[in-house]
């Protein structure tokens, strides 16, 4: 939402249905502070004990589930706390994937850019698998200090043209450039992550976070997020990497 707030009427999503759980229910959501009354027009509710009455996100979820649990699997049973990650790249695929629903079949990407050639996915890579990425000079300590490291590849990151790793070396998640695919089929180092590995934030708009949270945190971290670039187009020149933000607790 935060990234499409833009293209929504009003800045909100017109209709948000979701089932009876009581995840979507109470203060946090429908009270005078909770996210409906900044992010929803209107909330509705499937029918209880009814099948097949809010389709659309059971199938969206249903899919997501299962791109979810064949990534764990397929990298030798990697931790269940790198679900996120799952779900991140999946949207990013998914949008390039061509639909059935269409005649003849296309992707969401070439029904909104009808202009723009066929998406390059090179970028989307094993998830989860061994990499060798390039070390940034400041986390370099001396000169004779190595400039490359093994990682576990956790995404693509496309506002830096990067990918997403977790550097055991380096002790945290952040943005990388990888120098080394050769470890593709090997899930080592991901078993190393766990919940509480921290992660990197080079930019405000790294971090999301709702109106409640944004309270409790410095001003700095509130500022308007950076403009995603348009489909296909690439900046002039990679901007120097900030220094990382505080991890909330």
């Amino acid at each position: 939402h935060l990234k499409n707030k833009d293209r929504l009427r009003d800045g909100k999503i017109t209709y948000w249905i979701t089932d009876n759980g009581t995840e979507f229910q109470g203060d946090n959501i429908d009270g005078p502070d909770g996210v409906v009354r900044y992010l929803v027009g209107k909330h509705e509710f499937s029918v209880p004990n009814v099948s097949n009455t809010n389709p659309r996100p059971e199938r969206s979820w249903g899919v997501a589930q299962r791109s979810i649990n064949t990534a764990l699997a397929f990298a030798d049973d990697a931790p269940e706390c790198l679900w996120p990650w799952v779900v991140a790249q999946h949207h990013k695929v998914s949008v390039h994937l061509a639909s059935r629903r269409h005649e003849p079949p296309a992707s969401p990407h070439s029904i909104l850019y009808p202009s723009q050639p066929p998406a390059d996915l090179a970028w989307a890579r094993v998830l989860f698998c061994n990499v060798s990425v390039a070390i940034p000079d400041a986390d370099r300590h001396n000169k004779l200090g190595n400039r490359a490291a093994d990682g576990c590849h956790l995404g693509h990151d496309d506002v830096r043209r990067c990918h997403y790793v977790y550097v055991p070396s380096l002790q945290r998640i952040g943005s990388f450039r990888v120098i080394d695919w050769c470890g593709e089929d090997k899930f080592t180092i991901c078993k190393q992550i766990t919940a509480d590995t921290p992660v990197e934030y080079h930019q405000p708009g790294d971090l999301q976070f709702g109106p409640a949270t944004a309270s409790l945190l410095p001003h700095m971290m509130r500022k308007e997020r950076p403009r995603p670039l348009a489909p296909g187009a690439l900046p002039a020149a990679m901007p120097p990497a900030a220094p990382p933000l505080p991890v909330p607790p």
